[in-house]
């Protein structure tokens, strides 16, 4: 079980009641900054005119909504280590989350993998007693694209004798929507 905690935005793979998560894999991303990004793609069209009307009438142009809205959650912020996992870890659960195995051989070979690539981003706090508040959001869809970018300075050896950074800066971008094969 996990607890959400203000001020940072967890994505998980797990169950969301209230203030927890269960189940799945979670990961903690300490937020710098959460960009919520809409795209609505307009189509657009001009009505032509005759070359003998061409001076005589006003162009004519129309535009279509078709609601073809796009939504992107974009997170800026930082992978470190806790007591419940390092940044490295995080930082492969991560890639599991997405869908693609891990980071390194190992967690390739693990078979770890989320169906359809689906996950839940949270962040905020619900109302004592269960109501709904503007405090906490909640969004499913599925990550696009994770950067990561390994800070120099402190490093940590965990117990497998490797040594990795403590801190790993993370971008991820999260395409807000639903599996077709939910």
């Amino acid at each position: 079980m996990v607890n959400i905690d203000i001020g940072n935005i967890h994505v998980t793979s797990g169950t969301v009641s209230g203030d927890t998560i269960t189940g799945g894999t979670t990961v903690k991303i300490e937020t710098i900054k959460v960009d919520d990004n809409t795209q609505n793609k307009i189509t657009e069209f001009n009505i032509p005119r005759s070359p003998t009307n061409a001076t005589s009438d006003a162009p004519e142009s129309n535009i279509i909504d078709l609601k073809r809205i796009k939504n992107a959650i974009s997170i800026q912020g930082f992978l470190a280590t806790d007591s419940d996992s390092s940044g490295y870890e995080k930082k492969r659960d991560l890639f599991v989350l997405q869908g693609l195995g891990g980071t390194n051989e190992r967690a390739f070979m693990s078979g770890q993998t989320v169906k359809n690539a689906m996950v839940t981003v949270i962040w905020g706090q619900s109302v004592p007693g269960g109501g709904y508040s503007t405090r906490q959001q909640k969004v499913t869809g599925a990550i696009v694209k994770i950067m990561t970018t390994e800070t120099a300075g402190l490093m940590v050896t965990d117990g497998t004798g490797e040594t990795h950074p403590v801190i790993f800066a993370v971008q991820v971008q999260i395409a807000v929507g639903k599996s077709r094969y939910s």
